[in-house]
């Protein structure tokens, strides 16, 4: 088989029924699919069990333990034996008129990565191919589209090298995939957008959060992507306002008090990070102020609708 699919799991039974539904109502049935449940307490099992005549190819693993959703994500990736991989999510909708032309472009053999998917936000050129760089230079955005994690079905001889080691670097964030998504853009000789979009994915809130102290891990590793992916994924992703202030405060904040942010870094950051000016000032006043007047940003703060937690390294937006 030159592709296979891994669906990663935890506690959503019924977003998984639904899933396997579609993907037995497509001709991706003929293809191995295998669902990685990180050790359910629910009924995925017998969900997957319940499949066997609809996706003969169908298998199931179960991880011993709940390693997190980074340790899953891992998990998938290091299992791939295919020539192409594609990981998908349990929760997403899907628009199956683009597979005749994957069909075709995956046996052609001729693309390194193939863009099937994007967040409901998201900027491409629909039909575009050729490098990552040009891509990108084209105007689409292709870390934001990327940070979605089944937009992209790629060679697996593009996780070979350190890919994984500093994934795994990132376990703490969202996107513990973005050195994969560098690998992609960076690497990948030639990359082709589909058409018709496979899978849709709308941005959850209730992520924003998190969002947030992911991001603050990759703007701040130098070791997870380099200086100009960095840059790029924090500006395609699209944090404007409160949501970006927020950020360059937990930065700040977090660092400064604990003594490891020297001001080479802040200023490294201060410069990386596209801001206003009044987020510019502000982030300025809070990395160089004293801990014992910290308190006091909080009147600033709370004039641009933002909860400043003192006693803590974090602040969230009403």
């Amino acid at each position: 088989m030159t592709i296979s699919l891994k669906i990663i799991t935890y506690n959503r039974s019924e977003c998984l029924q639904r899933t396997l539904i579609k993907l037995s109502g497509s001709a991706l049935r003929v293809y191995p699919i295998e669902v990685i449940d990180n050790c359910s307490s629910d009924s995925t099992p017998l969900i997957c069990a319940s499949f066997i005549k609809e996706l003969p190819l169908l298998s199931y693993k179960r991880n011993h333990y709940n390693i997190g959703l980074v340790g899953n994500m891992m998990r998938a990736y290091e299992s791939f034996t295919t020539e192409y991989c594609w990981i998908l999510c349990d929760d997403d909708e899907y628009d199956w008129s683009g597979l005749d032309l994957l069909f075709q472009l995956i046996h052609s053999n001729t693309y390194d990565a193939i863009v099937v998917g994007a967040p409901e936000d998201s900027v491409l050129n629909l039909g575009d191919c050729g490098s990552g760089n040009e891509l990108c230079k084209r105007g689409s955005r292709l870390y934001h589209v990327l940070s979605f994690l089944p937009a992209v079905i790629f060679r697996r001889s593009l996780l070979e090298g350190d890919v994984l080691f500093r994934c795994n670097k990132g376990a703490s964030s969202l996107w513990a995939h973005a050195p994969l998504i560098e690998n992609i853009i960076l690497n990948a000789a030639s990359i082709k957008i589909l058409n018709n979009l496979i899978v849709r994915r709308g941005y959850n809130d209730d992520l924003r959060d998190v969002a947030i102290s992911s991001m603050y891990e990759i703007v701040k590793s130098g070791s997870y992507m380099n200086y100009v992916s960095r840059q790029a994924f924090y500006r395609e992703m699209l944090f404007k306002g409160n949501i970006r202030l927020n950020l360059i405060i937990k930065l700040y904040s977090r660092e400064r008090r604990n003594g490891i942010m020297k001001f080479w870094q802040f200023a490294f950051v201060w410069c990386m990070l596209e801001m206003s000016l009044t987020s510019r000032i502000l982030s300025t006043l809070f990395y160089f102020m004293p801990r014992s007047l910290h308190r006091f940003i909080g009147i600033i703060l709370n004039k641009n609708n933002i909860k400043y937690k003192s006693n803590s390294t974090t602040c969230q937006r009403l």
